[in-house]
């Protein structure tokens, strides 16, 4: 079941911005995607144990970018969040090639249990798809109205989820036998 948290708290937020977009308005799919992003984001912070960390990064981003669309009353801002904030984490995913341990490992280490190369192939993947991502939202945001791109940004998060269901193939492939199970994640 631990999974299925998971998922409700990565798709969450995306489902319900489709959803009130589709059935409201696009100022409302605002609202309601942080309203949902806040509540995600305080209940794991108070049913686990530590600070995730990265939630609360990418919550207060979403939060500052919405607050300046609603600010100046222009959704550019909302709209460009994720040209930015996947921009920087595709570089920054990138740039930690050059650490001991690439920002991948030491996000998930404690969930799988693979070789230094599969880390190294796994931060290379996630990296080049970020920075894709945030070239393909800049060109689609610019081009078409918010309510469309609302509909890029589903389908982008489901693209996400896909591509990283596709990566236990590699750690299935990659995995250390005697410190995980068969798809690579750890004992």
């Amino acid at each position: 079941m631990k999974w299925f948290r998971s998922l409700v708290e990565e798709v969450g937020p995306v489902t319900v911005f489709g959803l009130a977009n589709f059935f409201y308005t696009f100022e409302v799919a605002v609202i309601a995607m942080v309203s949902t992003l806040l509540f995600i984001t305080a209940t794991t912070i108070f049913t686990r144990r530590g600070w995730p960390w990265f939630a609360i990064i990418s919550t207060a981003g979403l939060v500052l970018f919405a607050g300046l669309s609603f600010w100046f009353d222009d959704f550019s801002f909302f709209t460009a969040s994720d040209t930015i904030l996947d921009g920087i984490l595709g570089i920054t995913i990138l740039w930690s090639l050059r650490w001991d341990k690439p920002l991948v490992q030491r996000l998930f280490e404690r969930t799988f249990a693979i070789t230094n190369e599969a880390w190294c192939i796994l931060t290379w993947r996630w990296g080049i798809l970020f920075i894709v991502l945030a070239l393909l939202n800049e060109v689609v945001r610019t081009n078409v109205s918010n309510e469309v791109w609302a509909y890029f940004k589903v389908g982008a998060t489901i693209f996400i989820l896909l591509f990283g269901c596709y990566q236990f193939f590699l750690s299935m492939k990659m995995r250390l036998p005697k410190e995980s199970n068969r798809f690579g994640l750890r004992i």
